[in-house]
């Protein structure tokens, strides 16, 4: 049982004999310090890993210190393991005697807190790092069972018919099943058979007759009463002895609010379950165990007085055991402890129902301030000597609720933030859309007045007058268009432009898009190449009159951008679910160079899609022999009225919301776009939309 015990512990152990030799590690120790039983078992401690635990801090602790003081706690080691690297530990031991003539053993408990000390450093999060239960299944004895009923993490004791023998409380209240719906019962007719699950299944009657553990399996299910929950679970086969028989201890450890606190605030946080071992001194080793716990406990005679408290205990709230041992719970730390609703529950309420759970308590205490715990206890018989014991294991859920109220505060914060920014956006839109039609009207009479004088209706111009129609033609024109794209910015922006969806012939587009640039193309000697990477007959799904206005831009941008003599190529290609993947798909670009911004969009767009069949998309690229453009501006590109420098602007006209209006398309069909350019060398302009457009119903 006490190997048992060792082996289910997730935090690092090892027994050492006196001659610091292993004579036993967990599997937690293999896992994280990268060595294999076959190198580790027999062997000095100083000898792993290729010498890796050669430190010096430890062979003083072990060799010198140790031996005069029987233990150390929280020893801090901080070493760099040439195969893992750089670690910080907390080291706790202690000289175990065993019972009659027995050699002497050393228990060595390792916490590896270097992730959490650079948590602690990077985000100013206070973490509690506690240790977690490791309980005792074996219902031979009331203590045992006892300890398994204070373990705040769900319990199982099932027999080789995997029938519940069983389960303490806070598996009942995890899963809402009861007692009598439970005990005797198999584990998957549970709760109406919420736990008949394939996967906890073929490990109950597969996996585990064959390797007698599992560890850290990850179930995640959805139960008829509480809902979706993601769990991990670690198992043992344990035989009795006395009896001949077999059972299963199933630990379980809820980690659903773990992943969605994870996901909310992107923070990497362990969810530690709390350690609650029996209390009982009758021998040496229950002791240890009850010291290397992390999180407080005490054990009380009848009369309240304290009889063992552990080191966290004192840690914690800052007493000593000199004022502690043989104490009224209530006079330690200067009577810290005389808190009205604890006597209460200690002397009224616990002789009457023998236990309590998930009892709060809120104190101020005068050395360690404003405190919330979570109180769980037990009266605990000895049948040896027919006393009481009460067993009473605290939590600190300080920490806890303020990191909740953060969240909540932080949570109505984003929403208000939201709506706010949404109201600003429609009040903009709104504005630019009364704007737009305001001025449309006058400047539409401008231009026409001004086309009836350069056709000369009104009579002749001379050569001077015919030039300012001219410009006034030109800078109305340009007017209009801008006034134009604000429109239909606004229309976006407020969510009032919509796709009117149809079947398009995407051969016959570009087409008909090429053909709207040869002219210009034509007079300034560029080429125009198409290149279609896909059937001519394909088909999509789009708003026709949306997708022209995004290939006009990205190719008059192209054509006004390339000198006399360049190249404008257009590539069209297919990216599906049945490629095998868009990393193995080369570029249409010359340079076949997979960007990492490209790489990026990908990755979001298959995000966007919950199934791999729906992920299907059109990418067409339009690269060209430009002037290109300069790292720094290119995030400049898509922002509304974004005017890049020297030597642009001094060469070439826009309204500066083409780009902008174009990306809204783009991202309006569910689509990406993005540009690859460097100055003096040409640009790549590339857009991938869906070829198939979400409906409502699919969404």
């Amino acid at each position: 049982m006490f190997e048992d015990i060792i082996e289910t512990a997730r935090e690092p152990l090892m027994v050492l004999d006196a001659d610091l030799r292993v004579l036993l590690a967990s599997r937690s120790f293999y896992d994280s310090f990268k060595v294999t039983p076959k190198e580790t078992l027999g062997n000095l401690i100083y000898d792993l890993g290729n010498r890796q635990w050669d430190i010096p801090s430890l062979r003083t602790l072990l060799e010198e210190m140790l031996p005069k003081n029987n233990k150390f706690d929280d020893y801090k080691v901080e070493h760099v393991f040439s195969s893992i690297g750089h670690k910080i530990m907390l080291l706790n031991a202690r000289r175990i005697t065993q019972a009659g003539s027995g050699p002497l053993l050393i228990l060595l408990a390792i916490e590896d807190i270097t992730e959490k000390m650079r948590l602690e450093k990077e985000l100013a999060v206070r973490t509690r790092d506690t240790e977690q239960a490791q309980s005792d299944a074996e219902a031979a004895t009331r203590a045992n069972e006892d300890i398994i009923e204070t373990v705040r993490e769900p319990l199982l004791v099932l027999d080789s018919d995997l029938r519940v023998l069983k389960a303490n409380r806070s598996f009942y209240d995890s899963f809402k099943v009861t007692p009598g719906e439970t005990l005797g019962n198999r584990i998957y007719d549970l709760g109406n058979r919420q736990w008949d699950i394939p996967r906890l299944r073929t490990l109950l009657e597969e996996i585990l007759p064959q390797d007698n553990k599992f560890d850290d399996y990850e179930v995640e299910h959805v139960f008829s009463s509480i809902g979706h929950k993601v769990m991990l679970l670690n198992a043992r086969r344990i035989t009795q002895k006395e009896v001949g028989s077999q059972l299963i201890l199933l630990a379980i450890e809820d980690v659903t609010e773990k992943m969605r606190l994870e996901r909310e605030l992107a923070e990497r946080t362990r969810d530690a379950k709390k350690a609650q071992f029996e209390a009982e001194a009758a021998t040496r080793a229950n002791e240890d165990i009850i010291e290397t716990v992390r999180e407080p406990l005490l054990v009380l005679d009848s009369d309240l007085r304290v009889l063992k408290a552990n080191r966290s205990f004192y840690d914690s709230f800052k007493v000593t055991p000199e004022e502690t041992l043989g104490n009224l719970i209530y006079d330690l730390g200067n009577r810290q402890w005389d808190i009205p609703r604890l006597r209460t529950l200690l002397e009224e309420i616990l002789p009457q129902d023998n236990k309590f759970d998930d009892y709060e308590v809120e104190h101020v205490f005068s050395s360690i301030g404003h405190k919330v715990m979570l109180l769980n206890a037990r009266r605990i018989t000895q049948k040896e000597i027919g006393s009481q014991l009460i067993l009473l294991a605290i939590e600190d859920v300080t920490e806890k609720m303020r990191l909740e109220r953060e969240l909540a505060e932080r949570t109505r914060d984003a929403k208000n933030a939201q709506y706010e920014a949404e109201s600003a956006t429609m009040a903009k839109s709104d504005f630019l859309a009364n704007m737009s039609h305001e001025l449309r009207t006058p400047l539409n009479s401008i231009i026409g007045f001004s086309e009836v004088l350069e056709d000369q209706l009104l009579g002749s111009l001379n050569e001077s007058q015919s030039e300012n129609v001219m410009y006034i033609l030109k800078a109305g024109r340009h007017l209009l268009s801008l006034i134009n794209d604000i429109l239909d910015l606004s229309k976006v922006e407020s969510g009032k432009m919509e796709l009117d969806v149809e079947s398009v012939p995407l051969r016959e587009l570009l087409d008909a898009s090429l053909v709207m640039q040869q002219e210009k193309a034509a007079r300034h000697g560029i080429q125009l190449d198409l290149q279609i990477g896909f059937d001519n007959s394909i088909v999509i799904e789009a708003d026709e009159r949306k997708l022209k206005q995004i290939l006009f831009n990205l190719l008059s941008n192209a054509v006004k951008f390339t000198p006399d003599n360049g190249s404008v190529r257009v590539a069209a290609r297919r990216v599906g679910s049945q490629e095998s993947g868009v990393s193995s798909v080369k570029d249409s670009s010359e340079k076949g160079v997979r960007s990492p911004e490209k790489e990026r969009i990908y990755r979001e767009l298959r995000t966007l899609n919950s199934e791999p069949g729906d992920f299907d998309y059109i990418e067409i690229t339009i690269e060209d022999t430009g002037i290109g453009i300069k790292q720094e501006d290119l995030q400049k590109l898509f922002k509304e009225f974004s005017q890049l420098s020297s030597p642009y602007d001094k060469q070439f006209e826009g309204t500066g919301l083409g780009l902008a209006l174009t990306k809204k398309l783009v991202e309006l069909h569910g689509g990406r776009i993005w540009v690859e350019s460097e100055f003096g060398k040409g640009s790549l302009f590339a857009f991938a939309i869906p070829v198939k457009q979400r409906r409502e119903k699919d969404a």
